[in-house]
C-alpha cells in the first residue's frame, strides 16, 4: 500500500515536473521572439535616425538656404552703418 501511494505520489511530481518545464520553455521561446522583434525595430530606428540627421545636415548647410530664399524672394541685405552725431557726447 505504501508502494502504490509513493509511486502515484512520484508520478504526479513528474508530470507537474515536466508541465512547469514546458510552460517555462514556451514563456521563454516567446520571450525571445519578442527581443528579437525588438531589437530588428531598434536597429531600423538607428538607421532611420541616422538618415533623418543626415538630411537635417545637408537641408541646413548655407548653400541650400540660400537658395530656398532667393527662391521665395529674399535678397541679400545691405548694412547701413549710422554715424555718430555731431551733439552726442564724446569722452
Amino acid at each position: 500500500m505504501k508502494k502504490n501511494i509513493l509511486v502515484v505520489l512520484s508520478t504526479i511530481i513528474v508530470i507537474t515536473l515536466f508541465s512547469g518545464q514546458l510552460i517555462v520553455s514556451n514563456r521563454l521561446a516567446t520571450m525571445g521572439a519578442a527581443l528579437t522583434e525588438m531589437e530588428v525595430q531598434t536597429d531600423e530606428l538607428l538607421k532611420e535616425n541616422e538618415e533623418l540627421s543626415h538630411q537635417i545636415a545637408s537641408d541646413s548647410s548655407l548653400m541650400v538656404v540660400s537658395n530656398r530664399a532667393a527662391e521665395r524672394g529674399f535678397s541679400s541685405a545691405t548694412v547701413r552703418y549710422l554715424e555718430r552725431p555731431a551733439f552726442a557726447y564724446q569722452p
